[in-house]
């Protein structure tokens, strides 16, 4: 099943779970017998079901390119204290940059991490993008 098949499910059995619990309440015993039994087994279905689409949700990845580095020195900090790249590879990265490329600071970043990444590059006096990657 492909994710969405699998969001759809779950989506209808929480209805599903929702609909029984609004018809307990006004059942006779031997109904709420029923929904209750319906309920568990609704139930049952649905956590592997949240579970499987919790863990297998699509991965948006990022990359973050430096733009601009006004302040040389501070921006190769920023980068060496995010990345954790040394101070050679942080430097050539500014010395492409002033050469007219866009290098990539980082690759295959979690949005936090890249939101994270231009904070610190911005904070230093430079600049970066963050382009979701294919």
């Amino acid at each position: 099943m492909d994710y969405e098949k699998l969001t759809r499910l779950r989506d209808n059995l929480l209805d599903a779970a929702v609909a029984i619990s609004g018809n307990l309440a006004s059942a006779t015993a031997p109904q709420a017998r029923d929904l209750a039994a319906a309920l568990d087994v609704t139930v049952r279905a649905r956590d592997p079901v949240l579970r499987y689409v919790r863990d297998n949700k699509p991965r948006v990845l990022y990359s973050v390119m430096l733009t601009e580095a006004a302040n040389k020195i501070q921006v190769i900090k920023a980068i060496r204290a995010s990345t954790g790249l040394s101070l050679q590879a942080a430097k050539e990265m500014v010395d492409a940059l002033v050469a007219g490329m866009r290098p990539t600071v980082k690759f295959h970043a979690t949005e936090a991490q890249a939101v994270s990444i231009v904070q610190e590059i911005t904070q230093a006096g430079g600049r970066a993008e963050v382009a979701e990657e294919p």
